[in-house]
Protein backbone atom coordinates (compact mmCIF):
# COMPACT_ATOMS: atom_id res chain seq x y z
CA UNK A 1 0.00 0.00 0.00
CA UNK A 2 1.62 3.56 -1.02
CA UNK A 3 0.84 5.77 2.04
CA UNK A 4 2.78 8.96 0.70
CA UNK A 5 1.99 12.52 0.47
CA UNK A 6 1.76 11.77 -3.49
CA UNK A 7 -1.13 8.82 -3.30
CA UNK A 8 -3.02 11.00 -0.58
CA UNK A 9 -2.77 14.11 -3.22
CA UNK A 10 -3.61 12.32 -6.11
CA UNK A 11 -6.70 10.30 -3.75
CA UNK A 12 -7.98 13.70 -2.45
CA UNK A 13 -8.17 14.67 -6.43
CA UNK A 14 -10.19 11.72 -8.08
CA UNK A 15 -12.82 11.87 -4.84
CA UNK A 16 -13.06 15.62 -5.41
CA UNK A 17 -13.36 15.40 -8.95
CA UNK A 18 -15.89 12.22 -8.16
CA UNK A 19 -17.58 14.53 -6.30
CA UNK A 20 -17.98 17.18 -8.63
CA UNK A 21 -19.63 15.00 -11.06
CA UNK A 22 -21.92 14.26 -8.31
CA UNK A 23 -22.79 17.76 -6.99
CA UNK A 24 -22.45 19.58 -10.56
CA UNK A 25 -22.88 23.24 -10.04
CA UNK A 26 -23.40 23.18 -6.23
CA UNK A 27 -20.21 21.48 -5.22
CA UNK A 28 -18.13 24.46 -4.20
CA UNK A 29 -21.21 25.92 -1.84
CA UNK A 30 -21.80 22.15 -0.47
CA UNK A 31 -17.72 22.06 0.21
CA UNK A 32 -17.35 25.02 1.82
CA UNK A 33 -21.32 24.32 3.84
CA UNK A 34 -19.69 20.82 5.03
CA UNK A 35 -16.00 22.87 6.10
CA UNK A 36 -18.35 25.20 8.15
CA UNK A 37 -19.93 22.65 9.86
CA UNK A 38 -16.78 20.34 10.51
CA UNK A 39 -15.52 23.33 11.85
CA UNK A 40 -18.17 24.33 14.42
CA UNK A 41 -18.15 20.53 15.93
CA UNK A 42 -14.98 21.55 17.85
CA UNK A 43 -15.60 22.43 21.23
CA UNK A 44 -14.77 25.79 22.76
CA UNK A 45 -11.99 25.99 24.72
CA UNK A 46 -12.87 26.91 28.07
CA UNK A 47 -14.65 22.99 27.18
CA UNK A 48 -11.33 21.53 25.96
CA UNK A 49 -9.47 19.77 29.33
CA UNK A 50 -5.94 21.20 29.34
CA UNK A 51 -4.38 18.16 31.11
CA UNK A 52 -5.50 14.74 30.89
CA UNK A 53 -3.91 13.43 33.20
CA UNK A 54 -5.35 15.68 35.87
CA UNK A 55 -9.01 14.67 34.85
CA UNK A 56 -8.11 11.15 34.33
CA UNK A 57 -6.94 11.44 37.98
CA UNK A 58 -10.16 13.13 39.12
CA UNK A 59 -12.15 10.04 37.28
CA UNK A 60 -9.93 7.27 38.59
CA UNK A 61 -10.58 8.98 41.88
CA UNK A 62 -14.23 9.27 42.31
CA UNK A 63 -14.46 5.84 40.76
CA UNK A 64 -12.21 4.39 43.94
CA UNK A 65 -14.80 6.55 46.12
CA UNK A 66 -17.91 5.08 44.65
CA UNK A 67 -16.00 1.63 45.41
CA UNK A 68 -14.78 2.47 49.00
CA UNK A 69 -18.87 3.89 50.02
CA UNK A 70 -20.41 0.33 48.17
CA UNK A 71 -17.93 -1.70 50.11
CA UNK A 72 -18.85 0.21 53.69
CA UNK A 73 -22.58 0.25 52.12
CA UNK A 74 -22.41 -3.66 52.30
CA UNK A 75 -20.57 -4.21 55.29
CA UNK A 76 -23.03 -1.96 57.33
CA UNK A 77 -25.82 -4.65 55.94
CA UNK A 78 -24.00 -7.02 56.96
CA UNK A 79 -23.77 -6.23 60.64
CA UNK A 80 -26.98 -5.02 60.54
CA UNK A 81 -28.17 -8.90 59.43
CA UNK A 82 -25.37 -10.59 62.08
CA UNK A 83 -26.72 -8.14 65.07
CA UNK A 84 -30.57 -9.30 63.87
CA UNK A 85 -29.72 -12.75 63.83
CA UNK A 86 -27.79 -12.59 67.44
CA UNK A 87 -30.58 -11.01 68.44
CA UNK A 88 -33.21 -13.54 66.86
CA UNK A 89 -31.50 -16.62 68.91
CA UNK A 90 -31.68 -14.90 72.08
CA UNK A 91 -35.70 -14.63 71.75
CA UNK A 92 -36.63 -18.03 73.59
CA UNK A 93 -40.32 -18.62 72.83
Amino acid sequence: MDCSITAATNHLTAAGESLKKIAGNAFEAQATALAGVYASLTPPEDKIAADVALTAGRIRRSHWRRVIIKVLEVLVLVLLAWTIWRLSRMIVI
